[in-house]
C-alpha cells in the first residue's frame, strides 16, 4: 500500500500535472493511507478534515484504485447537492483525466427527480406549465427536474414525477424511452456511485426484494457524516395530517371532479363490468370514502383541544399526555375509528384490484394506483396505531405540530444507533465515516455513541488539521459587554453590534441566527439604519440568495440552519461572519426533551453529554463559512457572551482553529476589527 501511495503522489505518478495543489496540502496523503487501510483491513475509519485538506481526492484515490484493480464498487454518500455536483462534475473527471484511466461513475437519484412519460401523457387539461413540459420531455435526454431550465411548481412536478409504487415496468409502453431506468441502466454498470444520505438510507430499509435499488457494494464513504444521525431519523419516522389523508383518499374518488377519478377511470374504461362491479365503483367504495373522510375530520377537529397555546409551535406528548381524559376517551376512541375505516377501505381495494386483474391490459395503472393508495392507507393505519400504543415511551417522540393552521401528529424514533450499527456497520466491508465537523473537543466518542459504532469494530481515527494559517487569516472576536441572550436588552444590543461590525467589514458578511423570529426582528432595524445591500433567509431560494450575495459588493445576508453550513463562498465576497447566538437546540424542542429523560435514565447529563456536544459541531460548521482559501481573510464574530461566562464555553474554543482572537468591550472589538481589515 505504501508503494502504491508513494507513486500516486509523486512526480511521476498520477498527481504530476497538478503536483502544487496537492503539496500544499498537509496530511492528504497521511488521509489516503487511512482510507486504503480501511479497504485493506476491512475497518470503520473516522476522519475529520478541516477545510483546505482535499478530503475528497484522498477517499477518491483508494476507491478508484479498488474498482481498477479488484472491480470492486464504491458508493460515496453526500448530504449536500452540492458536494455531489463537485465529485461527479470535478473531482472525479479530474482524477481519471489525470491517472489517464476510463472508469463508469455515475450520480445516482432517487425516482422522484425523474419524469413519468406515460403520467405526463395522462395529463388531460394542458395549460402554458403542462405545454412547456411536454415541449422539454420531447428535447431533454436526461428527463432530471435538476436538468428544467424553467421553474415548474409542486404541484405540477407531484402530478408527472416517477413513482415506485405507480410503476409498472417492463409492461409500461415508455419502458424503453423512460429517464429513470435509462440512469438505472448507468447505474448498474458504474464502480463509483454518488448518492445522497436519503438515498442511501432508503436503500438500507428497503426489503430484500427491492434492493435493487443500489446494486451490491461492500465499500461505503459517507461525506458530510455528522448530518447521518438525523436523516437516518427522518426517514424511519412518521407524520400524519388530516389534509395528506383527504388528498390520498381523492385520488380515488373526487366530490369536486368525480368524473376523473381513479373509481369513474376504471367504469369508464373498464370492459363487460357486472352490475356488482359497477355499484361498488359507483355507489359503495365513494360511500366508504366519504365515510372515512368524516372520521378523519371528526378526530382531527378533536385535536384542537390539544393543541399548541399561541405562539408554541411544537409540543412533546408524553405518557402523562396520553393518560389524560382527552386522549384515553375521544382521541383514542376517534382515531382507532378511523384507523379501522383505512384498513377496511385498504382491503376494499385490494378486493376490487383483485376483481379486476383480468382487464390487466385495459387498466394497468389504474390497478396500480388502487394498490399504491391501499399500501399507503395500510401505513397510515399502522402510524395510527403505534401512535396511540402505551409502552413507546422509550423508543420514540411523540409529538403534536402545528403548520399553517394544520395539525400534524409525528412519531420519531428516538435512538437511530442500534439500527445503523446492524445495516450500516455491520453490512459493509468498508465503512468510511469524514465531515470537516465530526469531533468534539478533538474527540469522536460523541459521534461514536450516537451512530452505534461497534465497539468490537476495527476503527480508525485521525483529525487532519486544515492547512490555512488561521492566526494571520482571521481574527475571532467576541465583544464581553453585550448581555446574555436571556437578558430583555440583548435583542437591541446585538441590532447595534451588527450595524457596528458591518461598518467596520464594509458590508460583504453573513449574519446567522439560529432562529426566524430574532432574525426577522434584527433585519427589519438594521436594513432600515443601514445603507448595505441587504439579503434575508426565505425572501428567495438560497441558491438565487447567494448568487446576488456573491454578484454585489457590499451585500450583508441574514440566514439561519441551513446557511451555518454548506455554503462556500470563497473571496472577498465575504469577509465577516456573526454567529449571533451559540447554536443550541430548543431545550422545550420534542426530541431534545425526550432525548434529555433518556439520558437521564441512562445517569448521563443530557446538556454535557448531548446538547453540548451537537452545539459544538453546529458552531464549527458556522466558523468555518468564513476562511475557504488561503487567500481568504476575514473576521468572525461571536455575540454570546456566555462562551467566556459558563464554564462550558472552554468545548467550543479547543474545538476551532488557532485563529488570533480578540475578547473585550464593544468599542475595542470594531476597532480591532478595522485594523484587521487594513493589514
Amino acid at each position: 500500500m505504501q508503494t502504491l501511495l508513494d507513486r500516486l503522489f509523486s512526480l511521476e505518478g498520477l498527481l504530476s500535472r497538478s503536483l502544487k495543489e496537492f503539496e500544499e496540502r498537509p496530511g492528504q496523503k497521511e488521509m489516503a493511507s487511512q482510507v486504503f487501510s480501511a479497504y485493506e483491513n476491512e475497518e470503520i475509519a473516522l476522519i475529520e478534515a478541516g477545510t483546505g485538506t482535499g478530503k475528497s481526492f484522498a477517499y477518491l484515490l483508494p476507491a478508484v484504485h479498488y474498482a481498477i484493480e479488484h472491480q470492486e464498487k464504491t458508493v460515496i454518500s453526500t448530504h449536500t447537492i452540492a458536494l455531489q455536483e463537485q465529485l461527479v462534475e470535478r473531482d472525479l473527471p479530474f482524477l481519471l483525466r489525470t491517472m489517464g484511466v476510463d472508469l463508469k461513475c455515475s450520480l445516482v437519484k432517487g425516482m422522484g427527480n425523474y419524469l413519468c412519460l406515460r403520467k405526463l401523457e395522462e395529463i388531460k387539461e394542458v395549460g402554458p406549465e403542462e405545454e412547456k413540459l411536454k415541449i422539454w420531455a420531447d428535447k431533454t435526454r436526461i428527463g432530471s427536474k435538476s436538468d428544467l431550465s424553467f421553474p415548474v411548481t409542486n404541484f405540477l412536478w407531484e402530478k408527472v414525477q416517477a413513482e415506485k409504487d405507480l410503476c409498472s415496468h417492463t409492461k409500461c409502453p415508455h419502458y424503453k424511452s423512460c429517464f429513470f431506468f435509462k440512469a438505472r441502466r448507468q447505474v448498474f454498470d458504474a464502480q463509483i456511485l454518488i448518492v445522497n444520505h436519503h438515498l442511501l438510507l432508503a436503500h438500507m430499509s428497503s426489503s430484500q426484494d427491492e434492493k435493487s435499488i443500489l446494486p451490491p457494494f461492500e465499500r461505503l464513504i459517507v461525506d458530510e457524516a455528522h448530518h447521518i444521525e438525523d436523516v437516518t431519523r427522518d426517514m424511519l419516522s412518521m407524520q400524519f395530517d388530516r389534509l395528506s389523508l383527504i388528498r390520498l383518499l381523492g385520488r380515488i374518488y373526487s366530490d369536486i371532479y368525480p368524473e376523473k377519478s381513479r373509481l369513474a377511470q376504471i367504469a369508464h374504461l373498464g370492459k363487460d363490468l357486472d352490475y356488482r362491479l359497477i355499484q361498488r365503483l359507483e355507489t359503495d367504495l365513494p360511500a366508504e370514502k366519504e365515510n372515512l373522510v368524516k372520521c378523519a375530520d371528526s378526530a382531527f377537529l378533536s385535536l384542537e383541544k390539544a393543541r399548541p397555546p399561541l405562539g408554541e409551535i411544537r409540543r412533546r406528548l408524553t405518557q402523562q399526555t396520553f393518560d389524560t381524559p382527552l386522549f384515553q376517551t375521544t382521541l383514542k376512541s376517534d382515531f382507532t375509528l378511523l384507523s379501522d375505516g383505512l384498513k377496511k377501505f385498504s382491503h376494499s381495494l385490494i378486493s376490487l384490484k383483485k376483481d379486476l386483474e383480468d382487464q390487466e391490459e385495459l387498466l394497468g395503472i389504474h390497478l396500480l394506483d388502487l394498490q399504491a393508495v391501499s399500501l399507503r392507507l395500510d401505513a397510515y393505519a399502522t402510524g395510527i396505531e403505534q401512535f396511540f400504543k402505551t409502552d413507546v415511551e422509550a423508543k420514540w417522540v411523540r409529538s403534536l405540530e402545528v403548520r399553517r393552521e394544520q395539525i400534524f401528529l409525528g412519531n420519531a424514533l428516538l435512538d437511530v444507533s442500534s439500527y445503523l450499527k446492524e445495516e450500516l456497520f455491520e453490512k459493509f466491508s468498508t465503512v468510511v465515516l469524514c465531515s470537516a465537523t465530526l469531533a468534539t473537543s478533538n474527540s469522536f466518542k460523541f459521534i461514536r455513541t450516537r451512530l452505534g459504532i461497534p465497539e468490537e469494530a476495527l476503527v480508525t481515527e485521525n483529525i487532519y488539521a486544515s492547512p490555512f494559517s488561521y492566526q494571520t487569516q482571521a481574527l475571532f472576536a467576541l465583544p464581553d459587554d453585550i448581555p446574555d441572550p436571556s437578558d430583555p436588552h440583548f435583542v437591541s444590543s446585538v441590532i447595534d453590534a451588527i450595524v457596528h461590525i458591518i461598518e467596520a467589514s464594509s458590508g460583504n458578511a453573513f449574519i446567522l441566527f439560529t432562529s426566524y423570529d430574532l432574525l426577522n426582528r434584527c433585519y427589519e432595524s438594521v436594513a432600515r439604519s443601514s445603507h448595505f445591500h441587504f439579503l434575508k433567509q426565505g425572501d428567495l431560494p438560497r441558491t438565487q440568495l447567494l448568487e446576488r450575495f456573491k454578484s454585489k459588493e457590499g451585500s450583508v445576508l441574514f440566514g439561519t440552519d441551513s446557511f451555518w453550513e454548506g455554503v462556500d463562498v470563497a473571496g472577498e465576497a465575504l469577509r465577516c461572519v456573526v454567529l449571533v447566538k451559540l447554536p443550541f437546540r430548543v431545550p422545550n424542542d420534542p426530541f431534545m426533551e425526550a432525548q434529555a429523560d433518556l439520558l437521564l435514565r441512562q445517569g448521563k447529563d443530557p446538556f454535557i453529554d448531548y446538547a453540548i456536544p451537537q452545539a459544538v459541531v453546529k458552531f464549527k460548521q458556522g466558523f468555518g463559512r468564513l476562511i475557504r482559501k488561503k487567500s481568504d481573510r476575514g473576521c468572525i464574530v461571536c455575540l454570546d457572551r456566555r462562551l467566556i461566562t459558563r464554564r462550558y464555553g472552554k468545548y467550543f474554543f479547543d474545538s476551532l482553529p488557532p485563529a488570533r482572537r480578540v475578547i473585550g468591550p464593544s468599542a475595542l472589538i470594531y476597532e480591532e476589527m478595522r485594523n484587521f481589515y487594513c493589514e
